[in-house]
Formats: C-alpha cells, sequence, structure tokens
C-alpha cells in the first residue's frame, strides 16, 4: 500500500533527524569548552579631540560641545576658580554631558546658581561640585567628563592653547 510506505518513510526521517540532532548535542556538550563571560571595561578610550582654546573661554559663558561623537552634547564651562574636577592651568575648566543621566532631556545651564537643571524631573546638578546632585532624588554624581576633557585640554599643544 502506498499510504503505508510513505508513513514508513516519514517516520525513518524522523528518527534519522532525532539521531543527527542527538549525537549533535552530545557533541556539543563533551566539548568541554566553558562559557566565560567578557569582563567589562572599567575605562573608556575617549579620543583626543580640541574641544576650544583656553584664551577663548569666558568665566561662567558654556560653549556647546559635542564629545566623544555628535550625539553626545555637552557644555565646557570655565568656572574662574578650581573647582572640584576642573583642568587647565587654573583646574577651573569643566564639561559636562548635557544629557540627564535619567532619561535623556536635556539639561539647561543656570549661570546665576551654576548648576546644570533637568526640564522633565527638576533634578539638579551642581558644576562647581564635580556635577553633584541635588533635589527630590538620591544624591549623587553626575557623569562628567573630567577624564575626557584631561586628554583633550592637555593634548592640546601650548601654541595653540594659549
Amino acid at each position: 500500500m502506498k499510504c503505508n510506505k510513505l508513513v514508513d518513510a516519514g517516520r525513518r526521517q524522523f528518527l534519522r533527524g532525532g539521531a543527527v540532532a542527538g549525537v549533535g548535542a552530545a557533541a556539543t556538550m563533551m566539548t568541554g569548552v566553558q562559557a566565560q563571560a567578557a569582563t567589562p571595561g572599567a575605562q573608556l578610550d575617549y579620543p583626543s579631540t580640541k574641544l576650544a582654546n583656553i584664551a577663548d573661554l569666558a568665566i561662567n559663558d558654556p560653549v556647546d560641545i559635542e564629545f566623544p561623537d555628535a550625539d553626545s552634547p555637552g557644555i565646557l564651562l570655565k568656572m574662574g576658580e578650581a573647582v572640584e574636577g576642573g583642568v587647565g592651568p587654573d583646574g577651573d575648566i569643566v564639561a559636562y554631558s548635557v544629557l540627564c543621566p535619567h532619561k535623556g532631556w536635556y539639561l539647561n545651564y543656570n549661570g546665576e546658581d551654576r548648576t546644570l537643571n533637568c526640564p522633565g524631573h527638576f533634578s539638579r546638578f551642581d558644576a562647581e561640585v564635580g556635577g553633584s546632585k541635588f533635589g527630590v532624588m538620591r544624591p549623587r554624581t553626575y557623569h562628567n567628563l573630567r577624564s575626557a576633557l584631561m586628554t583633550a585640554v592637555t593634548s592640546t599643544p601650548k601654541a595653540q592653547a594659549t
């Protein structure tokens, strides 16, 4: 009977496929290769990029920057006196991302109290204290670009960084 031959062929194909899958799974298990998680990098390598001439920076006048790429807006600030995390000859230059670490709102700089302010949830970040956050959410240090800024400012040739 033709129908019974088709059923037998289907069973044989099923058994062959199952045997091949079983052998493959056994071979995979017997290789002894342990899965290892990659160790995450603690530091990022920021590119060395000239952001501005130090002589062109005015005290408490933010300069828009894009660092480390065009999708990362930020500001460069000369505070006028040495501040936490400051770089440059007077330790008074800082840079911050202007994207809120909570939900990515654009932060506004307020020159009167030298804070970055989030219009989304009203958090405030103190530009004079390494971007420390104060306000309604738990205190924590706002991510600043200090290490990247140090690279960018210190890699600028002295002739250009007057």
